[in-house]
C-alpha cells in the first residue's frame, strides 16, 4: 500500500494521470515474474489498472470499464463524482498491450499511432456529445510485458 499512496495524494492537488498509471505499471504489474506476461492480456491489464485506480479514486471518479460507445468500447473512462471537485472531469484511457518480443517497438515510439489517438479521440467525441460540460482528457497507453510502458496526452 505504501508504494501506491503517495502518488494517489499527489494526484488529487495535481491531477496528472501519467504518474498514476507509471506507478501501476511499476509497483503491480512490476512484481509479476517474467514468465506471466506471456500469459497476460490486455484485458488483464485494463482490468488489474481499473482494481488498483479505483481502489485509491473511488472518492473522486466513477470507473467505466469497456464503455460501450456509438464509436466503439472505451478502455476505461473515469468520470468525476458529482458534487466533488473532480465534478465534470472527465479521463478516456486506450490501453494498447504488446508482448516481450514487442518491446522494442513501443521504446522505439516517440508518439502514439494515429490510428489510437482517432480511437480514443472518437471516444471522446461520443462522450462530449452526451456530456456536453465535461472536460474530457484522453489517453493512449503502451504497455509491452513487463519492458516498456509509455503514455501520452492526446
Amino acid at each position: 500500500m505504501e508504494l501506491f499512496v503517495p502518488v494517489y495524494r499527489r494526484f488529487i492537488d495535481d491531477r496528472q494521470l501519467k504518474p498514476v498509471i507509471e506507478n501501476y505499471f511499476k509497483e503491480y504489474l512490476g512484481q509479476f515474474p517474467a514468465q506471466v506476461f506471456d500469459k497476460i492480456n490486455e484485458n488483464f491489464v485494463r482490468c488489474s489498472c481499473y482494481e488498483v485506480m479505483s481502489r485509491y479514486l473511488s472518492n473522486c471518479y466513477t470507473f467505466a470499464l469497456e464503455q460501450n460507445l456509438p464509436n466503439g468500447r472505451a478502455d476505461l473512462v473515469l468520470t468525476g463524482i458529482p458534487g466533488s471537485t473532480f465534478h465534470n472531469d472527465c479521463r478516456v484511457v486506450e490501453f494498447k498491450y504488446f508482448k516481450a518480443k514487442d518491446a522494442s517497438m513501443v521504446e522505439s515510439l516517440n508518439a502514439p499511432r494515429v490510428e489510437d489517438v482517432e480511437q480514443v479521440n472518437s471516444y471522446a467525441a461520443d462522450i462530449n456529445h452526451q456530456f456536453p460540460n465535461y472536460r474530457i482528457r484522453t489517453y493512449v497507453v503502451y504497455l509491452a510485458a513487463g519492458k516498456v510502458c509509455k503514455i501520452w496526452e492526446t
